[in-house]
C-alpha cells in the first residue's frame, strides 16, 4: 500500500515470472524483439540473439515450439530490448539453465539503467547486486551491500535472535 512517484523520463518494464509464457507464439523469435526493439539497436538484434543463445535458424523458430527455458530466455531479451531505463524483475531465472542465467547476468551488469531483482538464487544475486532489501516482520530494511555480505552479518544475527526469544519463552 503506498504511493509511487515516478522521476522525470522512468520508464518502467516489468518481467512477471509467467512472462515467457504471454509472449505470442504465432511469431519466430526474431519478429518477437524486432516489435519492440527501437533505434539503432534494431541493426544488430541478430547478434544480440546471439547473445541469447539463439543463433543460425533459431532465430527463424516460431515461439510456439521454444522450451520452457528458451522462451524465458526470448522474453528477457525482449525486455533488454524494450525502451525503458528502469527494469523490475520477478524470479527471472525460473526455468533457466546455468549458461542462460550466465547470459541473463552478464546482460543486467551491462544495463546502463536501474533495476531490481526479486530471487531467491543466490548464485545468480553475487556480484549483480550491491544493495538489498530485506523485508521482514512488516518491516523493510535496505543493507547497502552484496548478497554474500548480507547473509553472511544475517546468519550471524540470527543465532542471537533465538537465543533472546529462548530465554523470554514462559517457563
Amino acid at each position: 500500500e503506498g504511493i509511487v512517484k515516478y522521476g522525470h523520463n522512468v520508464n518502467v518494464a516489468y518481467f512477471a515470472q509467467d512472462q515467457a509464457e504471454q509472449l505470442d507464439k504465432t511469431k519466430t523469435v526474431y519478429e518477437t524483439v524486432d516489435e519492440i526493439a527501437e533505434g539503432e539497436i534494431r541493426a544488430s538484434l541478430r547478434s544480440v540473439l546471439g547473445a541469447f543463445l539463439f543463433s543460425g535458424d533459431d532465430v527463424e523458430k516460431k515461439v510456439g515450439v521454444l522450451s520452457g527455458g528458451e522462451r524465458t530466455r526470448l522474453a528477457l531479451c525482449q525486455l533488454l530490448l524494450s525502451p525503458s531505463n528502469f527494469l523490475i524483475l520477478d524470479e527471472p531465472t525460473n526455468h533457466l539453465d546455468i549458461q542462460s542465467k550466465e547470459v541473463l547476468k552478464s546482460a543486467l551488469q551491462q544495463y546502463e539503467g536501474t533495476f531490481i531483482v526479486v530471487s531467491h538464487d543466490r548464485e545468480f544475486l553475487d556480484g549483480l547486486t550491491n544493495r538489498i532489501w530485506d523485508i521482514e516482520d512488516h518491516t523493510l530494511k535496505i543493507h547497502h551491500y552484496g548478497v554474500k555480505e548480507f547473509l553472511k552479518r544475517k546468519m550471524s544475527v540470527e543465532p542471537t535472535k533465538a537465543n533472546l526469544k529462548e530465554k523470554n519463552a514462559p517457563v
